[in-house]
């Protein structure tokens, strides 16, 4: 039987290590809401703490969904809050 190796794996810091599965890595977007989502769930993604006006500091995957459907934009002021 052969040893196992170990493989180290350096990540960037702009990864953030999410508790929802060993190995899985999340990188936050901030987004700046237009549009109010019209339904809690769209097309799998939990939008419902999202309202128009308002920025916030999600997973990249849901802020992308945001901005391609029309909801969001790319929020690159930091001296805003944080939502």
């Amino acid at each position: 039987m052969l040893p196992q190796q170990l493989l180290v794996i350096e990540t960037p810091t702009a990864f953030r290590h999410t508790s929802a599965a060993v190995g899985s890595f999340r990188v936050d977007m901030r987004i700046h809401v237009i549009k109010t989502p019209p339904a809690p769930l769209m097309d799998g993604f939990d939008v419902r703490d999202m309202r128009a006006n308002h920025i916030y500091e999600i997973d990249s995957r849901t802020a992308n969904y945001l901005i391609i459907a029309g909801y969001a934009v790319r929020a690159d002021d930091e001296s805003e809050p944080v939502e």
